[in-house]
């Protein structure tokens, strides 16, 4: 989760820079556009699986993308739809995707949920 942070900040840090539009490409092509932003890109989840990152065609919305511990992404995980900042969804399986999408956590495993 600290590494989708990570990306996420150096992300919002080149939307501030570039008229509050993110960076198109895929998850590798983010290493020399946020070279700037982001001392190195973090390649691989805690699993070793690759993150993947997608960005709407307006490129003002987008997602970041750990596989889980399976690796496989979920069919809907890279679909930008509905309105920015979705209420988070808690998964009781570690191989279920973790998603950040537009300056949130969408979707994590139940073990991050807070105890309160």
């Amino acid at each position: 989760m600290s590494d989708i942070r990570r990306v996420a900040s150096a992300l919002a840090s080149y939307a501030d820079d570039h008229d509050d539009l993110y960076p198109g490409g895929d998850y590798a092509s983010l290493e020399e556009t946020l070279d700037e932003y982001l001392a190195e890109l973090p390649e691989k989840d805690m699993w070793g699986h690759p993150y993947a990152y997608v960005v709407s065609t307006d490129s003002k919305r987008f997602r970041l993308i750990s596989g889980g511990a399976d690796g496989n992404f979920e069919w809907d995980s890279r679909r930008i739809a509905g309105a920015p900042n979705e209420n988070v969804r808690f998964r009781e399986r570690l191989e279920d995707d973790l998603i950040f999408a537009d300056g949130a956590f969408v979707q994590l495993p139940i073990q991050a949920k807070s105890k309160e």
